[in-house]
């Protein structure tokens, strides 16, 4: 059973050879194939798949290549390979559609902050004074400029599909001294990115980690799955 599957494999050699390949070429493939808001002009459509090929760094990488193998064998075992990668790419491009909807509106809601601000006729040295409106302008250049990269969201789907297959599943972890049930486990996972959106609060410090992300695979791996149980039934008992 800890054989690795054939879908998982081939997913972890793409991940590690495109991280290494950014390192050894002259230019950033994240700044190419990494996510951006439709706001800004690198944007384009097919970032949505390549971006959940691209990592920032080597823990960013080990991280997700090893929930992939632990999470994804699983997965890969219980549904096949071919509504694994579905699952797995559609959980991908959902996170990176959700992330989009959600920045951008809170993108817009910043313009039109700012926008206020400067209309009320502030002075520029007030404005270099006002700290909502320099926090707010910052926060703006960070969004506009920050590419989205990662796994993460694909990899969000793939563990809510082990909640809903095997919803009392023990998941064991090395550095928790007991098993935690599937079904908890996803919950408490989701819940600490639902607060930590909502509270625009960041345990990383200045590293931006893309939580409506994680929640957009998180859904869109709950909808996949929804669908396969209640319209193709037959098809979650192939393996």
């Amino acid at each position: 059973m800890n054989k690795m599957t054939p879908a998982v494999r081939i997913l972890l050699v793409v991940n590690v050879a495109l991280f290494l390949l950014d390192r050894v070429i002259p230019y950033k493939l994240t700044e190419i194939l990494g996510l951006y808001l439709p706001v800004n002009e690198k944007f384009a459509v097919w970032q949505y798949l390549t971006g959940m090929f691209m990592h920032h760094g080597v823990m960013h990488l080990i991280i997700n290549m090893a929930g992939l193998f632990f999470f994804g064998c699983i997965v890969e075992r219980a549904l096949g390979s071919k509504r694994f990668v579905t699952l797995y790419f559609l959980a991908g491009i959902g996170s990176g559609l959700i992330y989009t909807l959600v920045q951008s509106y809170e993108y817009s809601a910043g313009v039109a902050l700012v926008s206020a601000i400067e209309a009320l006729g502030s002075s520029s040295q007030a404005l270099s004074g006002n700290e909502i409106y320099q926090k707010t302008v910052y926060t703006l250049s960070r969004m506009y400029r920050t590419e989205v990269v990662g796994a993460s969201g694909a990899l969000y789907g793939v563990i809510v599909a082990i909640a809903m297959r095997y919803p009392n599943a023990k998941v064991p972890f090395k550095f928790i001294p007991f098993p935690i049930v599937a079904k908890y486990f996803v919950l408490g996972l989701i819940s600490i990115d639902l607060v930590l959106q909502l509270s625009g609060f960041s345990p990383f410090g200045r590293f931006m980690v893309a939580h409506s992300a994680h929640l957009g695979g998180a859904f869109t791996g709950f909808l996949v799955m929804l669908y396969w149980r209640y319209r193709l039934p037959k098809h979650l008992e192939q393996s």
